[in-house]
């Protein structure tokens, strides 16, 4: 008998989280499982990529975002109504609200197997009375980083069921199989990740304008590529006042990220906060050398004696790290090279779907 498997998501808008996801469903279903996505929320901007991948999908349009309890209580009541009918085998939420109602009503609504999936480091918990209680009462605890394992660990004073880390898998179409040789002039940096508050991108534009008064006409250009979300118009009026709208652009969502990292030279990624960093991973399978900042997730990423991490909120150093990188082209290419490597070794796709599978399975 085929297995019937959903996975849960906020909406379907098209972050790393919602990516990985539908990787994830596009390999199950290859395999034979029954797979279908649910968006709690919206539906949102992802649709058309569901249905090229010929995935069934549908939405509930509940409201998240709140634990206001009349509305977590009408929230759960719907959901439990719908799981309990379709009668799945397993259930696998991605980010806090699919993981919070999915564990919350998964003995009521009879799911066999529900895991609680951490895809972050924990922006929402404490806020609900009985996640702790939920959390424990999950079947999996996954996490696409240690660090992101680990802030569950630290929520439940380490009393938890099964934990396992999982990381990204990349898409095939990212990796990269040919050398880079690095000819452009002024060099082109990338940076995919939408324009949100958990990321820093103000770090970044406040680095490019030293590099600008530092290198002139030799300035990398830099192309900030994600959605234009919650932080884009301050970000906006920063590079128009720091007179650097010709060196940034931001691109918005686009169709074929993969063209736009293969077009770059390196690739930067500033963040304050990442569960598993998936915008650099993809650059990372591009062969691109990265200057990013040092933080635990994305350390874990590049390996821990990697060269070109900079502190949190630290222009200064990120610029001097840029130009080390810059200044040889040839370590560039052996950079992006190993960067390339660690994507085979350690975050391919059919690792991740293994992963996957293994705990389906039990």
């Amino acid at each position: 008998m085929v297995k019937k498997l959903l996975i849960v998501l906020d909406s379907f808008n098209i972050g790393g989280a919602e990516r990985q996801a539908i990787i994830l469903a596009t390999g199950l279903k290859k395999l034979g499982y029954d797979v279908e996505l649910l968006a709690l929320g919206i539906e949102g901007n992802g649709t058309r990529y569901i249905v090229e991948k010929g995935l069934s999908f549908t939405h509930l349009n509940l409201t998240l975002y709140t634990h206001h309890l009349r509305i977590i209580k009408r929230n759960k009541k719907v959901l439990r109504k719908w799981l309990k009918k379709k009668k799945y085998n397993a259930v696998l939420p991605f980010t806090y609200w699919p993981n919070l109602y999915c564990n919350a009503v998964k003995k009521r609504a009879k799911i066999p197997l529900c895991v609680w999936n951490q895809r972050d480091l924990g922006f929402n918990l404490g806020r609900y009375y009985e996640e702790e209680n939920i959390i424990r009462n999950t079947d999996w605890i996954i996490g696409n980083s240690q660090s992101s394992v680990d802030v569950i660990k630290e929520k439940c004073g380490g009393k938890i069921v099964k934990t396992k880390v999982i990381h990204n898998g990349i898409a095939n179409e990212f990796l990269r199989k040919e050398q880079r040789t690095i000819t452009n002039h002024p060099l082109t940096a990338v940076m995919v990740a939408n324009i949100q508050k958990n990321k820093d991108h103000e770090t970044l534009i406040r680095s490019w304008k030293l590099l600008k008064d530092k290198l002139g006409a030799d300035c990398p250009k830099l192309k900030l590529v994600g959605a234009k979300r919650n932080s884009y118009t301050q970000l906006k009026d920063l590079v128009d006042s720091l007179d650097l709208s010709r060196e940034i652009e931001f691109t918005g969502m686009i169709d074929d990220v993969v063209a736009e990292i293969e077009a770059a030279d390196f690739s930067v990624f500033s963040s304050n906060s990442e569960g598993s960093p998936n915008g650099l991973l993809e650059c990372m399978a591009g062969r691109l050398p990265a200057v990013a900042t040092d933080i635990d997730s994305i350390r874990e990423a590049l390996g821990k004696n990697y060269l070109f991490l900079v502190p949190r909120n630290s222009p200064e150093v990120f610029t001097e790290k840029i130009i080390a990188l810059i200044a040889d082209k040839k370590n560039m290419c052996r950079i992006g090279n190993s960067n390339y490597k660690h994507i085979l070794e350690d975050y391919s796709f059919d690792t991740m779907l293994d992963d996957y599978v293994d705990i389906i399975e039990g």
